[in-house]
């Protein structure tokens, strides 16, 4: 690893075979992984598919989960955080309430079934 200097006169540490994005990339995968959502899971937000938030995009790589009522996505909070692949905010971390132009259902919300793993 190697230091760089920082704005306010610190160091911070980088890994210097790896660039920053990838880094970010990394990063959100490994929270996401870390903070993966059970539909049993106690206190959860159900919002609409009709919303057309990040939470029910098919780009989003957030916590999350096919939500009790029909048309609806779990998510323990609207700030849970999430990568967006392939969307209008392709590479960007984006809360499950965001929105964008580029909306697409997620998959699972149309046949039923269980989200990727």
């Amino acid at each position: 690893m190697r230091d760089y200097p920082m704005a306010a006169g610190g160091t911070t540490r980088r890994r210097a075979h790896e660039p920053a994005g990838e880094r970010h990339a990394a990063k959100t995968r490994r929270r996401a992984a870390r903070a993966s959502i059970s539909p049993m899971s106690a206190a959860l937000l159900l919002q609409p598919v009709a919303r057309k938030r990040c939470a029910s995009c098919q780009c989003w790589s957030g916590p999350r989960a096919v939500g009790t009522t029909p048309g609806s996505v779990a998510i323990a909070a609207e700030t849970d955080i999430g990568l967006c692949d392939g969307g209008g905010w392709h590479g960007s971390e984006r809360r499950a309430r965001s929105a964008c132009g580029h909306w697409r259902i997620w998959p699972v919300l149309l046949d039923g079934g269980t989200p990727p793993a």
